[in-house]
């Protein structure tokens, strides 16, 4: 309910065809005018922005709310802004420590969290005792992972979550911890600090990257049959993006989720991965060389050759 007199005032703007209610809420209590909360009160709302996919439509509101993300980047809070926000970085290291041709990679993921500009502390979780010296020499804190943590049932959010509440104990209360893998030896530059900026910017509780997929998927149905989900043969602007999460990259979430033991909360972000070298990840797994064919990913043939070398039997 509004009075009249503030709709006369601030009428709706005519050139705008999709969320102008959103829009017009903002101007009114930028104006001074506050929303006052009956929670007796029963409202019924229904279409939702799919409106019978209908795809102009769906980018009239991402443009519309794209302009109101950078007008929020501009008067969000210094207390919420990347980098006053405390964001912990977890390292999990299992087993022995990798490397790749006698290159250290879990000092190199150290290096790229200490210079981040977003991030506070970084932990290094692991039962091995070099992992942990590795952590202390490169200015991380460790953490010895204890023996109940080292069973098959206990998964990576069960690290994650010990590790959150051992950090507490130490007086060290994230808002948000990022986790990354260090056997993705690929990164995008700055990439920490885009999924924590993304975080803050947004009013997300996770971001990770995603690797942007337009092939053609197939699934095994319940009733043994093989459907496709997506159709490359389509338009571009008007085929399904498929992501391919890659967590290990880097993943960022807010702490409350983690508590609960989530690794990715209610509000999700994205941030686009076109480069498939970014998804490649060392393995324990037994490869024989492979012919590499041609294409884009050509010019990285001697890296991949590498990785196919140095993990074969």
């Amino acid at each position: 309910m509004v009075r009249r007199d503030v709709l006369d005032a601030y009428p709706f703007d005519p050139d705008l065809t999709n969320v102008e209610d959103r829009h017009w809420g903002k101007r009114v209590t930028g104006a001074g005018y506050r929303l006052l909360y009956e929670p007796e009160a029963a409202v019924y709302h229904h279409h939702g922005i799919n409106q019978g996919g209908d795809l102009n439509r769906m980018r009239g509101v991402s443009a519309v709310l794209d302009d109101m993300v950078e007008e929020i980047a501009r008067t969000l809070p210094e207390t919420l802004r990347p980098g006053n926000v405390n964001v912990a970085a977890l390292v999990t290291v299992r087993g022995p420590v990798r490397r790749l041709r006698g290159h250290d990679l879990l000092e190199s993921l150290l290096r790229q969290l200490k210079a981040s500009d977003y991030l506070g502390k970084v932990y290094v979780v692991s039962e091995n005792a070099e992992a942990l010296v590795k952590a202390r020499a490169c200015g991380a804190e460790a953490l010895s992972r204890p023996d109940w943590l080292l069973g098959e049932d206990k998964t990576l959010v069960h690290v994650l979550q010990w590790a959150l509440e051992t950090i507490e104990r130490r007086g060290d209360h994230p808002a948000a911890i990022l986790h990354a893998n260090y056997l993705f030896p690929y990164r995008p530059a700055n990439l920490f600090d885009e999924l924590v900026g993304e975080m803050q910017y947004k009013g997300l509780d996770t971001v990770f990257p995603g690797y942007v997929d337009y092939n053609d998927h197939w699934v095994n149905t319940v009733d043994g049959r093989i459907e496709r989900i997506t159709e490359s043969q389509r338009p571009l602007a008007d085929h399904p993006r498929l992501y391919r999460s890659l967590y290990g990259l880097g993943c960022v979430t807010q702490s409350a989720f983690v508590r609960r033991g989530r690794l990715v909360g209610d509000k999700v972000g994205i941030l686009p991965i076109h480069d498939h070298i970014y998804t490649l990840r060392c393995t324990d797994e037994s490869r024989e060389p492979a012919t590499l064919p041609p294409g884009p990913l050509m010019r990285f043939a001697p890296e991949i050759a590498l990785f196919l070398r140095e993990f074969r039997p």
